[in-house]
């Protein structure tokens, strides 16, 4: 092959203009950009695969979100990524549904060493919602859509046999713009696994799985077999979450400690909930922690039934019985019971759903 037929291979920037950072953390940072293979803008000069190409004038360019993964070098030319990275890269080829943020592209830079995952852009997360919504409360028809299309990706990621593992605000995209506006992502799926029936058992090293504020009670309790209802559990909070503009349960995390059991988060959910007793959460007695709830119950005097009616904001009549009610199935002690995705989606509380946009600060 002649050498003038041979072309360096493309970095980053020569196929993406970075807009700038949207966040950084553990994982590495994430930056806002646009694609120049779309022939909206105009390639920087010298790139290697620069394009005549033009687009239609009511067409907007292509936005990503760009995350340049950390890795850890091993001798001169390998580089080793965390499980969490290959496994969600590995997931998300697999997974193609609205509700669920579409992985575009996976950059490798053979030069810097580097990896880029390239993601469809959400301009909000519904942390940033629930924030605005303290100050302009959601309407009910958007706060219902925003609740229908979060469970429409989890039973589609069940459907796949695939859990979640960390359902939160913060982890929900909500696109803010163009046709798209309003549509739902669930994103981050690190901790995500594909899972079979009956689930394998925790290892030691991954004991604890789920942010505190939305890990169900029987991770806390030590279950070394759980099931997707952990991701409904989740929702719930979550929902709640969205109706209050606040957090439901949020106990203090005892740093330092692999072991599942905290304490004070199983406090806070007991006195929503109500203590639990083996009548009311069949195989409770077999939990590995179990003997701290007994112990919990001799310290101090919980309900003996759910009190959610009274810590979550519903309103009246039938419409508020339903949500309450979707509520308490999805905050069901026993993972057995707890409602699944499916089945909430033909709850009577969506039995009216529109379909509308969510309307945020630009």
């Amino acid at each position: 092959m002649r050498r003038s037929a041979l072309r360096r291979p493309e970095s980053l920037t020569d196929k993406y203009r970075i807009l700038g950072k949207i966040g950084e953390g553990t994982y590495g940072m994430v930056f806002k950009a646009e694609a120049y293979s779309s022939g909206l803008l105009p390639r920087p000069s010298g790139s290697a695969s620069a394009s005549g190409a033009s687009a239609a004038e009511d067409e907007e360019p292509m936005t990503f979100a760009i995350k340049l993964v950390k890795s850890h070098k091993e001798g001169k030319n390998d580089v080793v990524l965390s499980s969490a990275t290959i496994r969600e890269i590995k997931l998300l080829r697999e997974l193609h549904h609205d509700n669920v943020v579409h992985l575009h592209d996976v950059h490798v830079d053979p030069r810097e060493k580097t990896l880029a995952l390239v993601f469809e852009y959400g301009d909000h997360d519904l942390h940033d919602i629930i924030v605005q919504s303290k100050q302009k409360p959601l309407g009910e028809y958007t706060r219902k859509s925003l609740m229908y299309q979060i469970l429409k990706g989890v039973d589609y990621m069940h459907d796949a046999w695939v859990m979640h593992r960390d359902m939160k605000p913060q982890n929900i995209l909500v696109v803010g713009h163009g046709r798209k506006r309003g549509q739902v992502k669930l994103a981050d799926l690190g901790l995500a696994r594909i899972y079979k029936e009956p689930i394998k058992a925790l290892s030691d090293v991954e004991r604890v799985v789920v942010t505190l504020w939305y890990r169900a009670p029987e991770l806390l309790l030590g279950a070394k077999h759980y099931t997707k209802s952990v991701d409904l559990w989740a929702v719930g909070c979550i929902f709640v979450e969205l109706i209050n503009t606040r957090e439901l349960f949020c106990g203090k995390e005892v740093e330092g400690s692999n072991a599942p059991f905290q304490k004070d988060q199983l406090d806070k959910i007991f006195k929503v909930l109500g203590m639990p007793t083996p009548q009311t959460w069949e195989g409770l007695e077999n939990l590995p922690e179990y003997n701290h709830v007994v112990q919990m119950g001799r310290e101090r005097k919980y309900p003996t039934q759910s009190e959610l009616k009274n810590a979550v904001k519903v309103g009246p009549g039938r419409a508020g019985a339903a949500l309450l009610d979707l509520l308490s199935r999805l905050l069901e002690y026993d993972p057995e019971t707890r409602i699944t995705a499916k089945e909430a989606l033909e709850h009577e509380y969506f039995k009216e759903i529109v379909r509308t946009s969510v309307k945020l600060k630009q």
